[in-house]
């Protein structure tokens, strides 16, 4: 009677991921908590985790001045936050930035599957 309880579990659960597409993480509400002459604290909500779990997530950032288009961050920096344990929102301090210039920012979050990004944000540290 155990066995074919088991096997029914085994069944059901293949049957439940039977069709069901891969998905990477979902990232939204990427916003500034804090804004200073030299770092900016970020926050940003990840939605989902997708179908896999998150093996990394961090920021893609480009310095002033360096930019392919306007709404596109092409990653003159990757900064790993090591450490994911499954909070939704979560909130990363990024320094050495210079004051009074203009940065783009994105949030990413990665799994087997590939990886999911935020928005661009775009600010200006201060004075």
């Amino acid at each position: 009677m155990l066995k074919r309880i088991t096997l029914l579990v085994i069944a059901i659960m293949a049957f439940s991921q039977c069709g069901k597409k891969e998905q990477v993480p979902t990232i939204t509400g990427l916003g500034i908590e804090e804004l200073g002459p030299y770092s900016v604290v970020l926050s940003v909500a990840i939605t989902e985790q997708g179908t896999q779990p998150i093996t990394e997530r961090g920021y893609c950032m480009n310095f002033p001045d360096n930019y392919s288009t306007p709404e596109y961050v092409n990653c003159d920096t990757t900064i790993t936050v090591s450490g994911y344990a499954g909070e939704w929102v979560v909130q990363d301090t990024i320094g050495s930035l210079f004051p009074d210039s203009e940065y783009r920012v994105c949030a990413y979050a990665l799994n087997k599957i590939g990886v999911g990004t935020s928005d661009v944000l775009i600010f200006r540290t201060k004075k």
